[in-house]
């Protein structure tokens, strides 16, 4: 006679039954392996050094309640996370609405000259693989849109990163600009690492603004560049040793007063 018990009856006749048998009952039940995830990213142990361009008293340019100061700090927040999650140690030349101009101890003149030479000294300081810096653009031709990325001329690993990036925010904005390389934007041109400075949009441009308001864009924006950034990167080597004296207040030879002093939004030469 057969008799056919349940989990229950189961239950039952293993509880009276000895231990050593009820040990073994169990081993009927394969233990199921359950991998664990890693929820910590590989550390590469390379730094890049994000710069939402301007803050504190320079709003940068501005149209309709749209100000660059502000949306550039956004997208640098997230991209900063972008890239912590890929592994990357991140420093940002400001986390807050300030400019840099305080940043180190200066004896140079001028608001602005010693804003843009402190963010190149602590990129020269961070010996990062890679300077991304955030900026808004504007027009007198309202027609003009759409990100555009700037390298200097003196470095065809920025043309190459700039290459990548561009790519990417073409993609999301659905443009088809080219990087463009330029000689006289400051702290891209003497920065130690591959450099780019990408203006992600025109306040003047209508189509333009809509998006910038909208925080899930500039999320995007982020993204964007991270993904065109983070594969170029990885590949760069950490340099052995900080550019330059890290207690000095180098100023490059080719640096000019009309350079340093010019502050107009549209693409300035300091930027």
């Amino acid at each position: 006679m057969v008799i056919r018990l349940g989990i229950v009856g189961m239950l039952i006749a293993l509880c009276d039954a000895p231990l050593g048998q009820t040990a073994e009952a169990f081993q009927w039940f394969p233990k199921k392996q359950v991998a664990k995830p890693n929820l910590l990213p590989t550390r590469l142990h390379k730094t890049v050094v994000v710069d939402p361009g301007h803050g504190g008293i320079d709003g940068g340019t501005s149209r309709g309640g749209l100000l660059e100061k502000t949306i550039t700090l956004d997208i640098a927040k997230n991209l900063a996370l972008e890239l912590d999650r890929a592994g990357f140690d991140v420093t940002m030349t400001r986390r807050t609405d300030i400019d840099c101009s305080g940043l180190f101890p200066s004896p140079l003149s001028g608001r602005h000259r010693r804003d843009l030479q402190n963010r190149l000294d602590l990129l020269r300081k961070a010996r990062a693989v890679g300077f991304l810096s955030i900026h808004v653009n504007s027009s007198a031709n309202p027609s003009d849109r759409g990100p555009l990325v700037f390298y200097t001329v003196h470095s065809e690993a920025s043309q190459q990163l700039a290459s990548l990036v561009q790519a990417k925010l073409n993609a999301l904005a659905d443009t088809t600009q080219r990087p463009i390389g330029r000689k006289n934007l400051f702290v891209i041109r003497h920065a130690p690492c591959p450099a780019i400075l990408a203006e992600v949009g025109y306040v003047t441009n209508d189509r333009d603004a809509i998006k910038l308001r909208q925080p899930m864009y500039l999320k995007q924006v982020a993204h964007a560049i991270a993904v065109g950034a983070i594969p170029f990167l990885r590949q760069q080597s950490t340099p052995n040793a900080v550019v330059g004296n890290p207690n000095d207040d180098w100023v490059p030879p080719a640096l000019s007063p009309a350079v340093v002093q010019s502050g107009s939004s549209n693409m300035a030469q300091s930027r």
